[in-house]
């Protein structure tokens, strides 16, 4: 049963790793908001609530890695939306949605210059959020890193849940057990 304790251990050191990718795909995003207000970017009402709204999701990142790095499974959920956030992005009639936290891979199509996109960063965070902006491309991606993640979060998560209740049947099994040994030798 130590192999069942082992493996859960194993899949936690997973998302440990995930969770400092998450970490600093946040202190990244965080840290280019930064940038942008030092130089002197002009702010208005959007510009302010563009940037809160991009502040607001890298925070998200670090709390979500946080808790996977401290081993907590709770932090699955946070990090599943984090993920799910991130996975399609596109710009289509002035108004665009792109947000990335701890790299991407996309894949998808640029109408503007008729063109498929292929793009790929590691340990990047990136957004591009904008309201009735009439000089965007358009184009439509899917953050295929995103997915990935995704669906790997989800499967760590059904074998940690499968694993922890092998290992408390295995308990109940060995005390109900332990408890008729303990019958027979006092007869």
């Amino acid at each position: 049963m130590k192999e069942l304790l082992k493996a859960v251990e194993n899949k936690r050191k997973i998302l440990k790793g995930i969770g400092i990718l998450e970490i600093v795909g946040g202190i990244t995003g965080i840290g280019f908001i930064s940038w942008l207000i030092f130089q002197g970017v002009q702010t208005n009402t959007i510009v302010f609530l563009i940037m809160t709204i991009a502040f607001c999701f890298y925070t998200f990142s670090i709390i979500a890695g946080l808790m996977l790095f401290q081993k907590q499974e709770k932090g699955m959920l946070p990090s599943f939306i984090l993920w799910f956030l991130q996975v399609i992005s596109f710009s289509f009639g002035g108004f665009s949605y792109l947000i990335t936290s701890g790299g991407n891979f996309f894949l998808g199509f640029n109408s503007s210059t008729d063109s498929f996109e292929f793009k790929l960063s590691f340990l990047a965070s990136e957004f591009q959020i904008n309201f009735s902006h009439p000089n965007l491309d358009t184009f439509f991606l899917i953050n295929v890193w995103a997915i990935f993640f995704l669906f790997y979060i989800n499967k760590l998560r059904k074998e940690i849940i499968e694993n922890k209740d092998n290992y408390s049947r295995y308990e109940e099994e060995m005390k109900a057990f332990a408890n008729n040994s303990n019958r027979c030798t006092s007869l």
